[in-house]
């Protein structure tokens, strides 16, 4: 529990949670009614029972990008893998559908730091919501910096002019068009636009 509450004070210092005493107040009915979260994150810690201490990352990439990121609640394993172990006081699941599907606005941060911790130490990726989780498993370090570099290819791209769409909208938009959208990412084939958000551009 005390590792939970530490985490939701680095939200709060984030300044995703209010600070004050209405902060506080929240943190405690996070704590409070949100046991189940605190078992899942107990089941994790047994096996990660070792912290980590505070490992900052700079990554340099072509056309002078930099990625840098600081981990300061890492656990470790009898195997010398990580745990990157987060909470939320959100909702990170979209449970309107059949199938559960994690929401992009918590994957896509999460993937990123995965991405950057696996190109250094093979490393377990967890975000525990108040419903829901989401989980990427180790990747060979070669196979994470693959990734990163791909990935800030598409960055500087998208530096270049502005970009069409909020990730949010572009996520509903695909969700909406594709019946397999994991399918039409690896095609390169996306239509990105909602009916809604077509109808608000087009006034």
């Amino acid at each position: 529990e005390a590792t939970i509450i530490a985490m939701l004070a680095r939200y709060q210092r984030a300044g995703e949670l209010p600070i004050g005493a209405s902060g506080r107040l929240m943190q405690e009915d996070l704590v409070a009614d949100t046991q189940g979260l605190l078992e899942r994150a107990n089941e994790l810690l047994i096996a990660f029972p070792e912290p980590v201490d505070t490992l900052q990352i700079i990554q340099q990439f072509d056309q002078g990008l930099v990625l840098e990121a600081t981990f300061s609640t890492l656990q470790k394993n009898r195997l010398g893998e990580y745990l990157w172990l987060q909470v939320t006081p959100s909702v990170v699941g979209d449970n309107k559908r059949k199938a559960y599907r994690p929401r992009p606005e918590h994957t896509v941060q999460l993937w990123v730091e995965h991405l950057l911790l696996n190109s250094r130490q093979a490393t377990r990726s967890c975000l525990l919501g108040r419903e829901g989780s989401i989980q990427f498993a180790p990747l060979p370090q070669a196979s994470a910096l693959t990734l990163l570099e791909t990935l800030m290819q598409w960055v500087y791209r998208g530096l270049q002019e502005p970009l069409p769409l909020e990730i949010k909208t572009a996520f509903e938009g695909i969700k909406e068009n594709h019946k397999d959208w994991q399918q039409a990412a690896v095609n390169e084939v996306f239509d990105a636009l909602n009916s809604k958000a077509q109808e608000f551009y087009d006034n």
